[in-house]
């Protein structure tokens, strides 16, 4: 298995199809235009025979929260979003979701060393996705849709 790269115009998006359209569509149409306005960084994890088909990928950005849960002494939490995640359909049940995650986590820790950062969030689309975060550690932030990895963790 290889590595996660961001994503470039090599890449085969047109060819990427995960059952999700929403995700697809973002993937397809979306994701290089957010790296260009710096609204989003999105890293692919490529088929190691085939660097240009993408088997997964996600999406990580800057973002803040207000919650009291998480006991930060200021009101606005610096977080980072990993706001989207989709395995291709091919890949689908060999842990690339899974992996993803653990790569974000990493990447996001990395980053902390060098901002203000303490915690990653996500917005499950549905329970099943909920249940995915669960057994990786990351906690429902009550009164919202907000789930959260805290990186001390790491």
């Amino acid at each position: 298995m290889g590595e996660f790269v961001s994503l470039n115009k090599g890449h085969r998006r047109d060819q990427f199809e995960s059952g999700n359209v929403e995700l697809d569509n973002y993937l397809k149409h979306y994701a290089r235009q957010d790296q260009k306005r710096g609204a989003s960084q999105t890293w692919v994890l490529a088929n190691p025979n085939n660097p240009f088909q993408i088997e997964t990928y996600y999406t990580l950005s800057a973002h803040s929260v207000v919650c009291e849960q998480l006991r930060f002494p200021y009101r606005a939490i610096p977080t980072i979003l990993l706001g989207r995640l989709a395995v291709s359909r091919r890949s689908q049940g060999k842990n690339y979701g899974r992996i993803a995650v653990v790569d974000a986590l990493l990447r996001s820790k990395k980053i902390s060393s060098e901002i203000g950062l303490r915690f990653v969030l996500v917005q499950p689309i549905n329970q099943d996705v909920e249940a995915f975060y669960r057994k990786l550690s990351f906690k429902h932030l009550t009164d919202s849709e907000y789930w959260y990895f805290d990186l001390n963790q790491l």
